[in-house]
C-alpha cells in the first residue's frame, strides 16, 4: 500500500511542474497505457521478480498520479467563467460571500504609522453578471482591492456576509525572480482565480434569495449574518477592549491571542512577526497539528474522565444495593471508547470549519480522524502508512497543495517526529526504574527531541526562510510544555465560554496573555532573537546538499538496529529531493557544474565588444560580471555584481544597486519583497553603492530594507541636485561613467536644471566590463528631449553612447527610445523593465517596432521575469538567463496546453 501512496504523490508532484498539460487525445492514450501496464503486471505477477514487481507498481502509481494531476489541473484552468473578463478593463458584476477582509495595520517594518487607504477583500464568487456559477465549476475565489474604502463610516465588511460589487479583474501574477516572495505561486496555491479592484460607489446589497438587487449607500452593506469565525473575533476583541476601558487591564498580546483562537494573524505587525520567526516559535501561531491535537486530547481526556466518574459512582451505588446497573453496563460496552472519540472528532472538525478551514488545520484533523478510525476498526497500520494515506487524501482533495509551503512543512515535520520516536522507542520510561531515573530519561528525551527537530527542520527553514535559529532549541524547550498544558487549554476554554460566561472567558484569556507576556519578556531580555542567522545561498546550498546525502544513507546506517521501513524511507527521500528541487531549482545543476563543469545551456547573443584583453585579465578570469534586472512590476531595479564561474552563489567584492523598485501608498514595496531576499541569498553584505536614477515612486523603493542586510548603512544617491551628483565608484574590472547630467559638458544645466521634469533629471550611467569590453547603458526615465541632447553630444565626440546592452528609457514609453538614440547606442540587446498588463501600455508597440527594425534582441521583465546578463571575460557573447521560459510550469502560462506560447 505504501508504494502506491508514495508513487501517486510523486506523480502528482512531478506533473505539477510540467511545462504543459496533456490534451484530451493525449490523456486518453496515457490512460490506455496505464491500463495496459496494469494488465501486464497482473498477468505476470507470479513469474515476476519481487524487485521488478515493486518497481512496476511504483511506476504505475506515478503514472496514475500524473494522470490525476493532469485531469484536475485541466478542470481548474479551463472551466473559469472569469477568463473573458481578465485584463480586459471591462467592468463585471460579481456576487459572493466575503471570505476574508484584511484590516488596516502598519504597512512595513519602517513605516509603522502608515494606515492603508484600501481594504483587501477575498470574495468567494457565487454569481457572475447575475448568472449563478455552475456547481461543476471550481470554486471562484477572487482577491479585490477597495481603494479609498470608507472604513470610518458604518460600513463593516465581515466574513460570511454576501455582497455584490462592480469590479475590474486581472490575472493572478506576481514578481518572478530567482529569490523573494512569489505572489502568483502563493495565490495559486490558495485557489485564487483572479485579482482586481472594486469600482468606487458601485457596491450593492443582496437579499437571501438574490432578488431585487438595488444600488445603495455603503453604510447599508451590513445585512447578512457574519461567519462564526468573524463572530468569535468580534466578541473577543470587544471583550478585551471593554476590560481595558473598565478595569484598566493591559493586554500586550491580544494579536497573538486572536491568532491562536481563530488563525487570524493580521493584527501582528511586521516587527513582532519577524521577532517571532527569529525566536523559532512561529509554528505555534499556525493552527496546525499541535493545536488540533491538543484540543482533541483535551476533549478526549475530559470525556473519558467523565465516563469513568459516572461508571465509578454507579458501580459504588450498585455494590451497596447489590444490583448490576449502569456502571457495569458502561464498562462492558464500547461506550468508553466510542463516545469520547466520536465527540472529540466532531468537535475538532467543528473547530476547524469555525476558523475558516485553513489547509494546515484540515490536514491535522484528517490525520487524527484516520488514526482514530483505524484504531476503532482495529486495523493495524504503521505510522508511515497513515501519514502517506493522509497526504494522499489531501492531494486528492487539493492537487495544487504542493505549491503551499505549509504542506511541505507539516508532513516533513511529522516524518521527523515518527523517525525520532522510532529511534527512541522504549527509552522514555521503564517500569522497574525509580521516578528519579524515569524523570531523567524524560528530560533527556525532551532535550534530544528539540535538538533533533531543529536539525531535522533546518534544511526546510534554510530553504524557505533563508536562515536558521539556533536559539529555537531553548525557546521551544521553555515554551512548548507551558503552551501545551496551560496556554492552549486556557484559550480553548475561553473560546467555549465566550457566550456562556464572559467573566470566566476573560479570566482564561488573561491567564494566556500573562504567560505569553512573561515568556516574551524573558526571551527579549536574554536577546534570544539574536540567535537567528541569515545564510547565503552558497552556505545553504552546501548544508542542504550534505543533508540530502545524509538522509539518503540514513536507512542503511540504521537498518540493523532501528525499526525503519526502508521502502517507505526511500519513497520519503524522493519527496525530500522533489521539494528541494522545486524550492532551489539550481541545486542539482549547480552540483553538476561544481564537480563536472559542463557547458551550461543558455541563450547567447553575440555582441560587438572588442576582443583585446590585457595580460592581467587573461590570467585572472575567475570572476565575471553579472547584471540582474529584477522583475519589480511597473518599476525598475538592477544589481551589478561579480560572480564566480563555478557557482552562481559566489560573488566578488563589487556590487552596485541601481534603483530600488516601486513603493506603494500602502507601504508595500519591491525592495523588501525582492531585493532584500536576493541580497541575503547571494551573501551580499557590502554593497558598493546604491543609485536611484530619479525620485519617482517606481524607482525609490525602501532603502531601509536594503540596509537591513548590509554591514554598513548606505544613503541612495541621485541626480536631482546638481551639487550632490553621485560619485561613481568602479573597480579594476568595472568602469562606471555618469553621462547625464554632466556640468563639464553642459554648463548651461546649472541654470536650466530646475526647469527639467523629474524624468529628465534621471541619471544616465554607462557600465563597462573591462575584462570583456562589454557595455551596459542605463538611461533611467529620460524622454526624447534628453535623448536628443545625448545624441548631439555623442556625434560631437563629447560622450560615447555605444553599448551592447540598453535598459530602455522610461520602460519603453512612446515618448522615449527615438531612432537617433537607438542608432547612436547601437545595442545588441534591449531590456524593458515593465509590469504585466500595466495601465500605461509600456513598452509601446511603436517602440518595440523600432528596436525590431534595427534587429535588436528584446527582453521584457513582464514576459520573462528576472533577466540575468552574464558578461564573460575573453568572450564576445552575453549569456542570458530568464526566470520565465518555455520550461516554466503550465499554471504560469496563458495557454497551459502550449509549450512555446506566450507565458504572460
Amino acid at each position: 500500500m505504501n508504494k502506491w501512496f508514495a508513487g501517486f504523490l510523486i506523480g502528482c508532484g512531478l506533473f505539477l511542474f510540467s511545462p504543459r498539460l496533456l490534451t484530451l487525445g493525449e490523456s486518453v492514450s496515457f490512460f490506455i497505457a496505464i491500463l495496459s501496464l496494469l494488465a501486464v503486471v497482473k498477468v505476470k505477477k507470479t513469474n515476476t521478480h519481487l524487485t521488478t514487481s515493486l518497481a512496476l507498481s511504483i511506476f504505475i502509481s506515478i503514472l496514475v498520479g500524473i494522470s490525476y494531476q493532469n485531469l484536475v489541473s485541466s478542470w481548474l484552468t479551463q472551466y473559469n467563467p472569469l477568463t473573458a473578463y481578465l485584463d480586459s478593463n471591462r467592468i463585471v458584476t460579481l456576487t459572493g460571500m466575503v471570505n476574508n477582509v484584511n484590516v488596516a495595520k502598519p504597512c512595513s517594518k519602517t513605516n509603522t504609522n502608515c494606515t492603508p487607504k484600501s481594504l483587501i477583500v477575498d470574495l468567494l464568487v457565487t454569481h457572475v453578471e447575475k448568472r449563478k456559477v455552475d456547481w461543476l465549476q471550481p470554486a471562484l475565489l477572487v482577491r479585490l482591492n477597495w481603494f479609498e474604502a470608507k472604513t470610518d463610516s458604518n460600513l463593516e465588511l465581515k466574513m460570511g456576509k454576501e455582497v455584490t460589487a462592480h469590479v475590474k479583474l486581472k490575472s493572478v501574477v506576481g514578481y518572478e525572480n530567482e529569490h523573494g516572495f512569489n505572489r502568483q505561486t502563493y495565490m495559486t496555491a490558495g485557489g485564487y482565480k483572479a485579482t482586481g479592484s472594486i469600482i468606487k460607489d458601485h457596491v450593492f446589497s443582496v437579499s437571501s434569495n438574490n432578488q431585487n438587487m438595488a444600488a445603495f449607500s455603503t453604510e447599508h452593506l451590513n445585512i447578512n449574518r457574519p461567519a462564526q469565525r468573524q463572530l468569535i473575533t468580534d466578541k473577543l476583541l470587544r471583550m478585551i477592549n471593554q476590560s481595558v476601558s473598565e478595569s484598566n487591564l493591559e493586554w500586550r498580546h491580544q494579536d497573538i491571542l486572536l491568532a491562536l483562537t481563530t488563525g487570524d494573524k493580521q493584527l501582528i505587525d511586521y516587527a513582532k512577526k519577524d521577532t517571532i520567526n527569529k525566536l523559532g516559535i512561529g509554528h505555534f501561531l499556525a493552527i496546525s497539528g499541535l493545536h488540533v491535537g491538543l484540543i482533541y486530547l483535551l476533549i478526549t481526556l475530559t470525556l473519558k474522565l467523565l465516563i469513568k466518574f459516572i461508571t465509578g459512582i454507579n458501580s459504588l451505588i450498585n455494590k451497596v444495593i447489590n444490583k448490576k446497573g449502569l456502571g457495569s453496563k458502561l464498562s462492558q460496552s464500547l461506550t468508553p471508547m466510542l463516545v469520547p472519540n466520536l465527540l472529540s472528532l466532531s468537535f475538532i472538525w467543528f473547530y476547524v470549519f469555525m476558523i475558516g478551514a485553513p489547509s494546515s488545520a484540515v490536514r491535522a484533523a484528517l490525520a487524527i480522524s484516520c488514526w482514530v478510525l483505524f484504531k476503532m476498526l482495529r486495523v493495524r497500520l504503521g505510522s508511515f502508512t497513515i501519514l502517506l494515506s493522509v497526504a494522499t487524501c489531501s492531494i486528492i482533495w487539493s492537487p495544487w497543495s504542493y505549491l503551499n509551503v505549509s504542506w511541505w512543512l507539516s508532513f516533513y515535520a511529522v516524518v521527523g517526529i515518527i523517525i525520532f520516536f522510532r529511534l527512541f522507542a522504549n527509552r522514555t520510561w521503564s517500569e522497574g526504574a525509580s521516578i528519579v531515573e524515569n524523570t531523567k530519561k524524560v528530560v533527556f528525551v525532551a532535550i534530544a527531541f528539540q535538538v533533533f527537530i531543529v536539525v531535522w527542520m533546518s534544511p526546510m527553514t534554510m530553504t524557505i526562510f533563508g536562515g536558521i535559529s539556533l536559539s529555537s532549541i531553548a525557546t521551544n524547550l521553555m515554551l512548548a510544555p507551558t503552551f501545551s498544558f496551560i496556554i492552549m487549554p486556557s484559550i480553548v476554554i475561553g473560546t467555549l465560554t465566550l457566550d456562556i460566561n464572559a467573566t470566566l472567558s476573560l479570566f482564561m484569556f488573561s491567564i494566556a496573555d500573562e504567560i505569553l507576556t512573561w515568556f516574551w519578556d524573558l526571551f527579549i531580555w536574554f536577546k534570544l532573537e539574536s540567535g537567528w542567522f541569515y545564510l547565503s545561498s552558497n552556505t545553504a546550498f552546501s548544508l542542504v546538499f550534505l543533508f540530502i546525502v545524509l538522509i539518503s544513507t540514513l536507512p542503511f546506517i540504521y537498518k540493523y538496529f532501528c525499526r525503519l521501513n526502508l521502502t517507505v524511507f526511500r519513497m520519503l527521500t524522493l519527496f525530500i529531493l522533489l521539494f528541494f528541487g522545486y524550492k532551489i531549482p539550481n541545486i542539482y545543476s549547480d552540483t553538476w557544474n561544481l564537480w563536472l563543469t559542463p557547458k551550461p545551456i543558455k541563450s547567447s547573443v553575440p555582441t560587438k565588444a572588442a576582443s583585446n584583453r590585457t595580460a592581467l585579465f587573461k590570467k585572472s578570469n575567475e570572476l565575471r560580471t553579472l547584471i540582474s534586472v529584477f522583475d519589480v512590476g511597473q518599476g525598475s531595479s538592477l544589481l551589478v555584481s561579480q560572480q564566480d564561474r563555478a557557482s552562481q552563489y559566489r560573488t566578488g567584492n563589487f556590487s552596485m544597486l541601481i534603483d530600488l523598485g516601486p513603493i506603494f501608498p500602502s507601504g508595500a514595496n519591491a525592495t523588501q519583497a525582492v531585493i532584500e531576499p536576493t541580497l541575503q541569498k547571494r551573501g551580499i553584505h557590502d554593497l558598493t553603492q546604491v543609485i536611484v536614477t530619479h525620485l519617482d515612486t517606481d524607482h525609490i523603493g525602501d532603502v531601509s530594507a536594503v540596509n537591513g542586510t548590509q554591514t554598513e548603512s548606505l544613503i541612495p544617491q541621485n541626480c536631482d541636485d546638481l551639487n550632490k551628483l553621485p560619485q561613481l565608484v568602479g573597480t579594476e574590472r568595472v568602469a562606471l561613467t555618469l553621462i547625464w547630467p554632466n556640468i563639464s559638458i553642459w554648463p548651461e544645466l546649472v541654470d536650466l536644471w530646475p526647469n527639467y521634469s523629474r524624468n529628465n533629471k534621471s541619471c544616465v550611467i554607462l557600465i563597462e566590463d573591462l575584462t570583456s569590453g562589454l557595455k551596459l547603458l542605463v538611461s533611467g526615465d529620460v524622454t526624447h528631449k534628453v535623448e536628443q541632447i545625448l545624441v548631439d553630444a555623442h556625434h560631437q565626440n563629447k560622450i560615447n553612447l555605444k553599448a551592447d546592452v540598453l535598459i530602455a528609457s522610461h520602460h519603453g514609453s512612446k515618448h522615449s527610445s527615438f531612432k537617433p538614440f537607438i542608432y547612436a547606442s547601437s545595442p545588441s540587446i534591449v531590456v524593458f523593465s515593465s509590469g504585466v498588463n500595466n495601465r500605461f501600455g509600456m513598452p509601446s508597440k511603436e517602440v518595440k517596432d523600432r528596436y525590431e527594425r534595427y534587429q535588436i534582441s528584446q527582453y521584457n521583465t513582464a514576459e520573462s521575469g528576472q533577466i540575468d546578463l552574464l558578461l564573460n571575460p575573453n568572450s564576445q557573447q552575453i549569456e542570458i538567463r530568464t526566470t520565465l521560459n518555455k520550461w516554466s510550469p503550465f499554471w504560469k502560462k496563458q495557454n497551459p496546453f502550449s509549450f512555446h506560447g506566450q507565458i504572460r
